[in-house]
């Protein structure tokens, strides 16, 4: 497992929730598997969207079901969507929001702040700082897409990410 560095000096609650996760339930392989990781804490994942379901409305929802915390995803949708949304939902667990539907609107540019506390938090799970800097710096993979795909996310996501790091400008 690679070692995820806590150094930094001012994390937040969002960085700090997901590198807990990271460092409770990941087995170490990318791309991170955000499904593995919510069922490991207990948290009940499911499709929606699918054949005989094609009217469901969101991406993703975060709720308690029967006493259970749940997350749903719209299987419709490509995989690496399909990942930051059962990360993004996880992230509603993790920082104890309420039932959160995530609608199929752009994962930037979300006005609510439930809302970008979970698009950080997905973020940092799967794509943790010390390991995209640690890539990026020593050329492991040549370009955003390689270390897209290395992560398991989309172009877009890995190219916020960069910048957000400040790799990229």
């Amino acid at each position: 497992m690679e070692h995820l560095s806590n150094n930094t000096l001012a994390l937040s609650s969002e960085e700090s929730a997901a590198r807990e996760l990271l460092a409770r339930y990941w087995d170490g392989q990318l791309p991170i598997d955000p499904v593995k990781i919510a069922t490991s804490a207990g948290i009940s994942v499911y499709g929606r969207g699918g054949w005989g379901d094609q009217a469901y409305p969101y991406s993703g929802y975060y709720r308690m079901f029967n006493g259970v915390p749940s997350i749903e995803y719209n299987v419709s949708e490509v995989p690496v969507r399909q990942r930051f949304t059962v990360a993004h939902e996880l992230g509603h667990y993790a920082l104890g929001h309420k039932d959160a539907p995530r609608d199929s609107g752009n994962f930037q540019s979300s006005g609510d702040f439930r809302e970008r506390q979970a698009n950080r938090f997905a973020a940092e799970l799967l794509m943790p700082a010390s390991l995209v800097i640690k890539y990026y710096q020593n050329d492991y993979a040549a370009s955003v897409g390689a270390l897209a795909s290395m992560f398991g996310v989309s172009r877009d996501a890995m190219g916020y990410r960069l910048k957000n790091l400040g790799l990229l400008r």
